[in-house]
């Protein structure tokens, strides 16, 4: 996605991501999308804003364990 400020942000969809951990011998353990507790402050909205992660997970922690 174009930000108009002269970047790009792009990010592998999870289905990728579950295809290369199984091809490279690792067993997903566990996914957790993270969004903000109500009520939650930053200073860092310029990523993402509180209201739309509070919607849609912004990050997401991966645990996955070697064959």
């Amino acid at each position: 996605m174009d930000t108009g400020e002269g970047t790009i942000d792009w990010s592998v969809p999870p289905s990728y991501w579950i295809r290369l951990l199984r091809e490279h011998d690792f067993d997903i353990e566990d996914l957790i999308e993270l969004s903000p507790p109500e009520g939650a402050t930053t200073s860092y909205d310029q990523f993402v804003p509180y209201k739309w992660a509070r919607h849609w997970p912004a990050e997401e922690i991966w645990r996955a364990r070697k064959r």
